[in-house]
């Protein structure tokens, strides 16, 4: 799953705490569309968060003389479930009916589109081995290419909107130099409207289940009635752990294990989280 992140116009860039962190979590890769004049400008394809802050210096100097809070922007964190985690397949997409601009690193178009889930009319054929086709798209530039460009203006009547919602069991993000449009159900918190709740830094609950049907709580053994573990999601191993340790400057949130792997001792109380 995917995390779409809208920041309209008036909101600054989220913090880089944040921005750190989430590419962490999503890893397969960040794209941004923005406003620029009278179109909307795609730059994607930044694998790390090396990468990611190149790509912020890029869009600054791209809307200059304006700072980038005065623009409607869509940012999205890529996990990959269809196509390959690479450049040419992170999001947004310009909704353009050629394979090029929709591969593009660095494009224009009238629209972007974000998209958070999986399209499964394209879901099975993206897996068939023995297609060459599904080897160069993937379900959102499938669904671009099939459905957004033919549809037009059409993408914007509530009705339409509602199907796209119910019959792609997925969430979307149209920009265009009018504004930012939410296909499903986002979240709105602080300004920023994000696709689900990936976002956030707070401790998530787990069911944990055990040796027939038992459940495990983590602490006081086996139980009769089901249990939940309490934690919050590595950024390496993506498990749910408690407790887990932040990296001193850098928002990674890392269980023990992967702290002693990646810093070569373990971990004080002061790193610990939860």
């Amino acid at each position: 799953m995917c995390l779409i992140v809208g920041k309209p116009k008036g909101t600054p860039f989220p913090s880089k705490r944040k921005m750190k962190l989430w590419c962490h979590r999503y890893p397969h890769g960040v794209g941004v569309a923005f406003v620029e004049s009278d179109h909307v400008r795609v730059i994607k394809g930044a694998m790390t968060w090396k990468d990611l802050r190149e790509m912020l210096r890029s869009v600054t100097q791209a809307v200059l003389p304006k700072s980038t809070t005065d623009i409607d922007m869509v940012i999205q964190f890529r996990q990959a479930v269809t196509g390959k985690p690479c450049p040419r397949f992170c999001h947004p997409f310009p909704v353009s009916s050629k394979q090029e601009d929709l591969d593009a690193l660095d494009v224009s178009a009238p629209a972007a589109l974000a998209h958070n889930g999986t399209i499964y009319e394209y879901y099975k054929s993206s897996h068939d081995l023995t297609s060459e086709k599904t080897k160069e798209i993937n379900d959102a530039q499938e669904f671009i290419k099939d459905y957004v460009v033919p549809l037009g203006e059409q993408i914007f009547n509530p009705i339409v909107q509602k199907l796209i919602v119910k019959t792609t069991y997925s969430k979307f993000a149209i920009l265009t130099p009018k504004g930012i449009t939410y296909l499903g159900n986002f979240i709105e918190e602080d300004g920023y409207w994000y696709s689900n709740d990936g976002y956030k830094r707070t401790p998530i609950t787990s069911s944990v289940q055990g040796y027939a049907g038992q459940a495990f709580n983590g602490y006081s053994g086996w139980e009769a009635e089901d249990a939940t573990e309490v934690g919050i999601v590595c950024d390496n191993c993506h498990e749910v752990k408690s407790p887990v340790y932040e990296l001193a400057g850098d928002g990674c949130l890392l269980c023990h294990g992967c702290f002693v792997h990646f810093m070569g001792r373990k971990p004080t109380q002061e790193e610990r989280v939860l």
